[in-house]
């Protein structure tokens, strides 16, 4: 599968090198390849049922994290959760990709656990049970990707970082973290991100010194 993977890639490639190569501002032999998921499913209306699930989820849990927040004195300042800032080429590798990996946000309510709201009790003490629901309510979008989490809108996630879920802030998939280790940070390489799943496939030029650009075939 992984070999079948990049044949395509590299086929997805080679069809645009050309363009690729123009917009990047490089000879075509300087492009380079990188592969990453795709999630391609349509946008459709948040269903009802999904929406009601969630609120419950997070209407229970909240309720529990707040009670515990309220009987647990926190030992020094409460950290802020864990955050992993991208590197343009992860921001390129993510924007290509979609959010495969937030699909399986659907099934666990956005990974949104009683000790994140636990955390997010401690750093604001200030928030009550009602606003904090309110404000995730409030961030439900009216159209989400199929199958995929709840916040999963059509330009990414409608939830700010440091209201995700610790799992959300920091997670990479595989192919994520092989793209950030084969281009990382301060080389000045023109890569062609191409995510592939099946026969869908997209793909962007990226090169830190010119930006990101989605590209289509010559």
């Amino acid at each position: 599968m992984i070999k079948k993977t990049r044949t395509i890639a590299e086929f997805i490639v080679k069809k645009s090198i050309q363009n690729i190569a123009r917009t990047l501002g490089v000879t075509p032999g300087a492009v380079k390849t990188g592969i990453v998921p795709y999630q391609n499913n349509p946008v459709t209306a948040l269903p009802d049922d999904a929406r009601a699930a969630f609120i419950a989820h997070l209407e229970t849990t909240v309720a529990t994290a707040y009670d515990s927040a309220r009987h647990t004195s926190a030992i020094g300042p409460v950290a802020p959760p864990p955050l992993h800032i991208p590197t343009p080429i992860e921001l390129a590798g993510c924007t290509a990709c979609q959010g495969h990996c937030c699909q399986q946000g659907r099934g666990r309510h956005a990974f949104l656990a009683q000790s994140v709201f636990e955390n997010l009790f401690h750093l604001h003490p200030h928030l009550g049970m009602e606003e904090v629901i309110a404000f995730y309510v409030a961030a439900l979008p009216d159209q989400s990707v199929k199958d995929a989490c709840v916040f999963q809108s059509r330009t990414g996630c409608t939830l700010p970082r440091d209201w995700r879920s610790d799992v959300c802030n920091t997670y990479r998939c595989r192919d994520l973290i092989r793209l950030s280790d084969k281009f990382p940070p301060g080389r000045d390489k023109a890569v062609a991100v191409v995510a592939v799943d099946g026969d869908q496939t997209q793909i962007l030029a990226h090169r830190s010194t010119v930006g990101t650009f989605a590209v289509t075939e010559d």
